[in-house]
Order: C-alpha cells, then structure tokens, then sequence
C-alpha cells in the first residue's frame, strides 16, 4: 500500500532547541494512527508539519508522491483537512457558515445543491443541527469543537471529487467533549479512515487512544520514541516512563481490550526532564522483536471493535 503521505528526519527547531527531532512518519490510506505524549513533547507540531502548516528546518516530507511545500494551497485544501487545537473567528458566523467555510473553492465541481446536501450531512454527523442558526461565539467550547469537526468533514467530502487520496488531521479534537461526543466523534474518525482517508490524531487519554488507533505513536521531547500496535507500544513500561507516572496496563473481558489504570501517584524512577538524557535507547516497531515488550502482550489480541454505522461519501 502506498503511504499518502512520508516524512523523513524531520527537524524543526527554534533557536537551538529542536522541538521536533529526527522524526520518521508514513500516514498509509484507510488506518487511524493517534499521538500520544506529554506536554511539550513536539505533538502539534509534528501535525503542523505534516499538514503542510510549518516547513521543516531540515528533512523531507512528500504527499502523493510529490514534495509537500510544492503542493499549490488549492490543492492541498482538497487533499487534506486540519482540524486545530483552537480556532479564533474574526467575525460572528454562524455555524452553518462556519461548517461552510472554503467550501466554494474546494468544491469546485460541486453545484451549490450538492454543497448543501455535503453540508447538512456533516452536520447531522456531529450532531448539530440544532444549532445550525446559532452564533458561532455563543456557543460552549465542545460545541464549537463538534462544528470544526463539521467543518473539516464537509471539506473532505467536497474535495474527494478531485482528489481520490486524502487526509484527515485532528488536533486534540475530543478535549471538549462530554463522553458521549469523544465516542461519537472517535467513532467517526475511524469510519472516515475505513473509507480509505489516512487520519492522524493527537490525544491526551490514553484508554481512548489504545480503543481506537490503528498504530499508536508515542512522542518525548520532540523525538517518536515508539509506534505500533497499541497493546505492543503500551506494554513494558514505556508509557509509564514517557508520563513519568506509574501506570498499569490491563484487559477487560471478554474481549481483552487493553486499557491503562493509574497505580500509585509516585513518579517513575526512570522518568527524565525534557532536557536531560532520553531513558529509550531503541525505537519500538510493531514488525519488531522488543525487550521491551511484555510477556502480557501474548494474552491481548487485535481489539475487536464495535462502531457505529457512518457513511462519509454516500
């Protein structure tokens, strides 16, 4: 399967400090990959960087087997949508105009009735209908992240017409949300993906996380320390030691999903500050044999998952 998009010894560095170091990435068609990591470890701006928002101060980065900084903007609208971490407007739009935002130029094949259904779709996908006459400034922070994920869903559908490979870019896009939209909206996620979109989240719950990504990326200090399976990258401690907390992986019945519980509120020994020597001397792989890897790794198959139906392009 060709990736649609590759990276390569990705740095990016302000002054001396490199927020994001010797970073190696593929986004492969139809898979959910999700960053997980502590604060400051480089995650939003590794998605910058992918999503075409920041160049690299060095290393490569190609979509479609084209360098990405030579992808025209109109065309990278169509390939990929980026759902940020916080969105400012400048105006107070509703929210249908906010979901309708670069519609017209990235659907430009589309007739405005088609626009409209592609609209109404996205909006009764992230369940806000009723607030589609609603000013977009007066509404409650999760609201307002369920009418971006509108939004960006709406941008896809518009730009699939020309662009038969795309992505899908969501920034902490559940930190809002009550647990019925974190599921919904995961839950959609993974449905895009499985229409053959490439999706590259960043997430701070780690349960959610191990539920829902096709392969797991664990980043510290601006490095990708381990990517993969998630019961194999979470297994053997590593977590614990990236968060610098105890934590105890485990499987619930019957379907022995892998989930993470707190243990203790002592910090790990071998956790270290951003700044002093990394404690992973090896990178994780799922292809991989690990020392790291734990012997409860034999006891946790593939999740079976459940989703509920979703139809992106219908």
């Amino acid at each position: 399967m060709r990736p649609f998009l590759k990276a390569s010894a990705l740095r990016y560095s302000i002054r001396k400090a490199h927020i994001v170091d010797d970073a190696t990435i593929s986004l492969l068609p139809g898979r959910l990959a999700i960053i997980v990591g502590p604060n400051g470890a480089g995650k939003s701006t590794l998605l910058k960087l992918l999503s075409g928002e920041l160049r690299p101060t060095s290393g490569e980065i190609s979509c479609c087997s084209e360098p990405l900084h030579l992808t025209p903007a109109w065309r990278l609208a169509r390939r990929r949508a980026v759902m940020a971490q916080a969105t400012q407007l400048a105006f107070s739009f509703t929210v249908e105009e906010v979901v309708r935002i670069g519609l017209d130029t990235v659907g430009v094949a589309k007739k405005g009735e088609e626009l409209d259904a592609i609209v109404l779709r996205a909006i009764r996908r992230a369940d806000i209908l009723h607030l589609v006459h609603r000013k977009y400034d007066t509404l409650s922070g999760g609201e307002q992240q369920r009418t971006h994920f509108a939004r960006v869903v709406s941008q896809l559908e518009a730009g699939r017409a020309s662009e038969g490979r795309q992505a899908l870019f969501l920034d902490e896009p559940v930190a809002s949300l009550d647990i019925r939209y974190q599921l919904a909206l995961l839950d959609a996620a993974r449905e895009i993906a499985r229409t053959g979109v490439a999706v590259l989240a960043i997430l701070h719950d780690l349960n959610l996380a191990a539920a829902y990504a096709d392969e797991l990326i664990v980043m510290q200090s601006g490095k990708i320390v381990a990517a993969g399976d998630p019961a194999n990258v979470m297994a053997g401690g590593l977590i614990a030691d990236v968060f610098g907390v105890d934590l105890r992986l485990c499987a619930a019945p019957p379907r022995n999903a892998v989930f993470i519980l707190p243990h203790g509120h002592a910090r790990r020994v071998a956790w270290r500050q951003p700044n002093h020597p990394e404690p992973f001397q090896t990178l994780i792989r799922e292809d991989s044999a690990s020392p790291q890897r734990s012997e409860l790794c034999a006891i946790f198959p593939r999740n079976e998952r459940v989703s509920m139906p979703f139809s992106l392009w219908s």
